[in-house]
């Protein structure tokens, strides 16, 4: 026991030292051999220091250790204080509950830390539940439960607050929950993940929780996680991260998601829950855009949900008021086999707490009401949510007349021939672990996506279009915007929204694609040469163009815009016939060559004048 628990500030370093660093710390190891702190409570700690200087460093640290392996586990840190104005965001930082460094092997787990502050009237500098930084081998944090970081002053609008900041170390971070909000102005972090070269991170199972409310004007952001970098390898899956702060007038300030990047290189993102509530909430961010829907990342998400975890307490002070009630299948294989509670995780669920989930199985039979055919062993009550198992053994049978709330098939697909013709009039998606479409579908008026996504690339099926009014495409409608073969037989044409990644064929047998009136994008992907030939496009025009693979073109210039934007990777990129840009067809003695996300424009001949075409480069025609 470092304090008393009964007792305000019972341990107080009284000096104003408005001169010179003063800091406080329950526990300061710098040994180069292995240290293990566990099970100490750290309590009542008070830094009186009111230095007005932002770069002395003085602290209160609940632990610090600087150097050799270490184990900290099991210890309560709580009620730390400071009041000067250092601006340290590292391991210096005005207040921390546990603060380590160097290069060296470390597992953190089971500690509580709460009610850290700093009270100088304008703060500007950090408060962090958990500084890391470690070595490059297998470092753990787990199981740790960070709540009531403030910055207390009357004008600390320049503060930020941190549950976890992830400096260095390839580290698992699992089955921590993490609670910071409050109504004072500030910036806060929930996870910051730095990204830095070499120093790989797993996010799985955590649970973070942001709230609070700011009067209007005010510009703080949040962030339940924070991803900032793209120089290392990360996996995050499972993990609930909520946001309901919010900003009086505000938007795009508080995010559940927000990914510092535009490219996925070296990212695993899915099976996590995103849910964001106040004004100026935001589902995500990437690729320098506010991301309101699934998926925040292009090709990602696929298993994700937006839904409300439903807490037990939100914003309570106890571990078990992070406890959820929502139904959030989450997904094996990332070797945490336990929750937070030291439950075993049989059927995982998403966030640090494992929900029981109960699913029929069909074990020892086809009958309902028999125990053993659930796995959890309870015949579902009245009004329950009934979840079909992923490799269900039998059939389920009624015994009776019975009564539930949602039923939930996890894996639904849509097999070829199911309807007659292969007609649909209205589809709706309503499944968050999507719809995978097999053989051909004609959609015969609309499709509409509640939950989930039409799956219409996995198996080479063809979706159809063939209504006989103007037909949409809807935003986000298929999984990872992608469809194999697309078919418009509609002679008022088909409006593409959003994103639209055609992974072989486009045919129209009646009316045209608009590509252009919503703004849309079309990417070609596929693995083989495809075409973009004549009457595909609504007055030949595609708003977005982007190539990602060889693609060899046959698009008429006409009198109005053709293309709006052409991006193009770095794959080769044949061109044919003419292609116009912004009112000016280019005659074929005088190409043009710009560099990445900009187009080779080789237009204005009758034939086909073919060339390889890399960003930055050009080769012969």
């Amino acid at each position: 026991l470092i304090g008393s628990p009964g007792t305000l500030n019972s341990i107080l370093a009284g000096s104003l030292s408005t001169t010179n660093a003063q800091s406080v710390y329950g526990i300061y190891n710098a040994c180069t051999g292995n240290a293990t702190i566990s099970n100490n409570t750290i309590v009542n700690l008070k830094n009186a220091t009111t230095n007005p200087t932002v770069t002395i460093a003085g602290s209160t640290i609940g632990i610090v250790s600087t150097n050799g392996a270490n184990i900290i586990s099991g210890n309560i840190i709580r009620d730390l204080s400071n009041a000067n104005a250092n601006t340290s965001s590292v391991n210096t930082a005005s207040v921390c509950g546990i603060a380590l460094t160097g290069a060296t092997l470390k597992t953190v787990n089971g500690n509580t830390i709460s009610n850290l502050s700093n009270n100088y009237i304008s703060f500007g500098g950090s408060i962090i539940g958990i500084y890391f930084s470690g070595s490059t081998g297998l470092n753990t944090v787990t199981g740790n439960f960070i709540n009531g970081l403030s910055a207390s002053g009357a004008s600390s609008v320049s503060a930020s607050l941190f549950g976890i900041r992830i400096a260095s170390g390839a580290t698992t971070y699992s089955n921590n929950i993490i609670c910071l909000g409050g109504n004072k102005a500030a910036t806060i972090y929930g996870i910051y993940e730095s990204g830095t070269a070499g120093n790989n991170n797993n996010l799985y199972f955590n649970t973070v929780y942001i709230d609070g409310g700011l009067s209007a004007g005010a510009t703080n952001k949040s962030y339940a996680l924070y991803s900032a970098v793209t120089t290392n390898t990360r996996n995050f899956r499972n993990n609930i991260l909520v946001n309901t702060r919010s900003t009086a007038g505000g938007a795009g300030l508080h995010y559940a998601a927000f990914f510092n990047y535009a490219v996925a290189t070296n990212l695993t993102l899915d099976y996590n829950d995103y849910y964001i509530s106040g004004t100026g909430g935001m589902l995500g961010y990437y690729a320098a855009a506010n991301k309101s829907v699934l998926p925040l990342v292009t090709t990602q998400d696929a298993h994700s949900f937006a839904i409300t975890p439903s807490f037990a307490n939100a914003a309570g002070t106890m571990a078990e008021d992070y406890k959820i009630s929502a139904n959030l299948t989450g997904v094996s294989g990332t070797g945490i086999t336990s929750d937070y509670g030291l439950n075993t995780r049989i059927s995982p669920t998403m966030g640090a707490w494992e929900k029981m989930v109960n699913k029929w199985k069909g074990t020892l039979s086809s009958a309902w009401n028999t125990a053993g055919n659930w796995t959890e062993n309870i015949v579902p009550q009245a009004d329950a949510d009934v979840i079909f198992d992923d490799l269900p053994v039998n059939h389920c049978q009624l015994d009776q007349n019975r009564s539930v709330t949602n039923l939930i098939n996890v894996s639904q697909s849509i097999p070829a021939g199911s309807f007659f013709s292969n007609q649909v009039y209205n589809l709706t998606i309503n499944n968050p672990n999507n719809i995978i479409l097999t053989g051909t579908l004609n959609l015969l008026n609309s499709l509409n996506v509640i939950s989930g996504r039409l799956d219409a690339s996995t198996n080479s099926p063809t979706i159809e279009f063939g209504g006989s009014a103007t037909q949409s495409v809807p935003s986000g409608a298929f999984y990872n915007n992608s469809v194999y073969n697309l078919t418009i037989n509609n002679a008022n044409n088909v409006v593409l929204n959003g994103t639209l990644r055609l992974l072989n064929s486009i045919t129209t047998t009646s009316g045209k694609i608009d590509a252009y009136t919503s703004a849309p994008a079309v990417t070609y992907a596929g693995t083989s040469p495809q075409t973009i030939g004549n009457n595909l496009y609504l007055n030949d025009r595609i708003h977005d163009l982007s190539i990602e693979r060889n693609t060899f073109f046959n698009f008429p210039c006409k009198k109005t815009e053709c293309i709006r934007n052409l991006n193009q990777s770095s794959r080769p990129l044949r061109l044919c016939a003419s292609i116009k840009r912004y009112g000016n067809c280019v005659t074929y003695a005088s190409f043009k060559q710009c560099s990445c996300h900009r187009e080779t424009i080789y237009p204005g001949h009758p034939r086909c004048m073919a060339f390889s075409c890399f960003p930055g480069n050009r080769s012969g025609y």
